[in-house]
């Protein structure tokens, strides 16, 4: 995995088509889709996001960094 190899990773998922794709959004409808794949990359280990949504970006990455604080 890239992030075992200790450089910080940039995940720039944010209103990209592939969501769009996957579940039939417009650019416009892709809020939750963006946020949810930025959860599972800071799961992962990236630790940079590219987003839109700054702020609502920001509350997932705090509650996601409380969450692996408390497992």
């Amino acid at each position: 995995m890239l992030a075992a190899l200790g450089y910080p990773l940039l995940l720039s998922a944010s209103n990209k088509g592939f969501l769009g794709l996957t579940l039939d959004l417009a650019i416009d409808e892709r809020r939750e889709a963006s946020a949810a794949a930025h959860a599972l990359g800071l799961s992962l280990g990236c630790r940079l996001l590219r987003a839109h949504d700054v702020r609502g970006t920001c509350r997932v990455r705090d509650m996601i960094a409380a969450i692996l604080e408390a497992w």
